[in-house]
C-alpha cells in the first residue's frame, strides 16, 4: 500500500528522520517522502498520509488533505504537529495558521514545556478492534492542546493531558500523537509499534 510521508518545517532538525519513519513502516507500506513546501496544487494524497511536524504555511496542500480525508479517499496519521487556529503569539502578522490541519486532528496546539523526560500512559484501547497501544517513556517535547472537537477518542495521556487520540472526520480516519520531536523518540521500539498500529488502522480500519 502506498503512503505519503510529509516531512518539513522551520524548527526541528530532520537528519535521518525520513529513514527512521520508513524503517518502521517498510514491511507494509511503499513510502514516498514529500516536502509540504514543494507539493503541487494538483497533489493527490495517497490512501495513507503521515504528517510529521510540518510547520509550514496552511495552503493548498492542507486544504487538499482535509478534503481527501473528509471524502475517505485518504486517511491521516499525524505526529507531533504544532497545529494552531491562530497566528503564532510572538508575531501578530504571522500567517501560519494551520486551520485545515487542526480541523482534522480536532485540537489546537497551545504550548510546550522544555524538551526532557516524558511518559505517556495508555488509558484506553486503540481505535482498531482489540488494539492495545503501548505506554511509552522517552525524551520529547510535552505538547499541550486546546481540544476543539467533541468526538476525540483519547488513548494516551501525559500528566493528565490528552496526548494521543483518534477520530473520524467525514469518511476518513485520523490518528494523532504528540510524540516524535526527534530521533530519540523515533528510535524507541515502542514508538515504532505505536506508529505501525496507527498506520494499519488508518489505512484499513
Amino acid at each position: 500500500m502506498n503512503a505519503d510521508v510529509l516531512i518539513g518545517g522551520t524548527i526541528h532538525g530532520y537528519e535521518n528522520v525520513d529513514a527512521m519513519l520508513v524503517e518502521h513502516l517498510e514491511n507494509k507500506f511503499e513510502c514516498k517522502i514529500l516536502n509540504p513546501f514543494e507539493l503541487a496544487p494538483n497533489w493527490v494524497p495517497a490512501r495513507l498520509v503521515i504528517a510529521y511536524t510540518c510547520l509550514v504555511p496552511d495552503g493548498d496542500w492542507s486544504i487538499i488533505l482535509r478534503n481527501a480525508v473528509e471524502s475517505g479517499t485518504s486517511h491521516l496519521v499525524a505526529l507531533h504537529l504544532a497545529a494552531v487556529h491562530k497566528p503564532l503569539q510572538d508575531d501578530p502578522t504571522e500567517t501560519r495558521t494551520f486551520c485545515a490541519i487542526s480541523d482534522l486532528i480536532g485540537a489546537s496546539f497551545t504550548r510546550h514545556d522544555p524538551y526532557g523526560p516524558l511518559k505517556v500512559v495508555t488509558v484506553s484501547d486503540g481505535p482498531g478492534h482489540g488494539m492495545r497501544l503501548p505506554s511509552i517513556q522517552t525524551e520529547d517535547e510535552p505538547y499541550e492542546y486546546k481540544i476543539i472537537a467533541a468526538d476525540l477518542n483519547i488513548h494516551q495521556m501525559r500528566d493528565g493531558e490528552p496526548f494521543t487520540w483518534s477520530r473520524m472526520v467525514g469518511n476518513g480516519r485520523v490518528f494523532y500523537t504528540g510524540l516524535g520531536h526527534d530521533k530519540v523518540t523515533l528510535a524507541n521500539p515502542e514508538f515504532g509499534n505505536l506508529l505501525r498500529l496507527a498506520a494499519s488502522w488508518a489505512s484499513e480500519g
